[in-house]
């Protein structure tokens, strides 16, 4: 049996969760700063994995577009991330 591989609710909101995994954050983080593209670039072998753009992403995480839990699920993914 499969064990879901992100956590959907979660103390930190999904944006700010996906900014730590961008940056590099810890689970013990309770914020995280806003992301710039550079940051998008820095992972994009990664991301490119998650079927969106770059220009999405970075809306996704800085809250300015709201994030389906597809989404979500799909960008942590690509990162390998458990945050």
């Amino acid at each position: 049996m499969a064990i879901p591989f992100v956590v959907l609710k979660g103390e930190l909101d999904k944006a700010t969760r996906i900014r730590l995994a961008i940056i590099g954050g810890s689970s013990t983080e309770k914020a995280a700063r806003e992301i710039t593209m550079d940051d998008i670039e820095s992972c994009w072998p990664m991301l490119i994995d998650s079927g969106y753009c770059a220009i999405d992403i970075l809306n996704f995480a800085n809250n300015k577009v709201e994030l389906a839990d597809e989404a979500f699920t799909s960008i942590m993914k690509a990162l390998n991330s458990y945050l």
